[in-house]
């Protein structure tokens, strides 16, 4: 299935991984939010499962291997153009995590990984807007939670 101009919504998930008061995340080396840091995952390949499919992401993107997370967010990431064509579209379920374990560094679709002090996320300018959602559920104890977040495409 393509990923531009998809016929239909790309199924993906999504890895809230804390530990220690931190959260890791990873700086997309692809579009869409290529040089923002968000949370790693990635699509689901077919036959996989949701919980295979964020394993193997998390391990590409973060060398790390994860346990048994529980779903935090159900999100829908819809990018148009300027003319209103739909460029991208995720179904996303995020996961998340309180521990792992390895040593995170940068795999396959990511620039860099880093673990972030949970209260700085919100400070930071290029972080995606979904995060900071996902972390302002969290505080509030407002998970799992169902968001849709429709956006211009900026190719950057």
């Amino acid at each position: 299935m393509k990923r531009i101009f998809p016929e239909r919504p790309i199924v993906a998930v999504g890895a809230l991984i804390l530990k220690n008061n931190k959260i890791l995340l990873v700086k997309r080396k692809n579009h869409p939010d290529k040089g923002k840091w968000s949370i790693p995952g990635g699509a689901v390949r077919v036959g996989e499962s949701l919980k295979e499919a964020i394993a193997r992401e998390v391990k590409e993107e973060c060398s790390i291997d994860v346990g048994e997370g529980k779903i935090a967010a159900i999100i829908d990431k819809i990018y148009f153009t300027t003319e209103g064509k739909v460029i991208f579209h995720y179904s996303i379920v995020d996961f998340l995590f309180e521990d792992f374990s390895g040593k995170p560094h940068a795999g396959s679709d990511a620039e860099s990984v880093e673990l972030f002090p949970i209260n700085n996320v919100p400070k930071c300018s290029n972080v995606a807007i979904s995060v900071k959602e996902l972390l302002k559920n969290l505080k509030e104890n407002e998970m799992p939670v169902y968001t849709v977040y429709k956006e211009k495409y900026n190719e950057k």
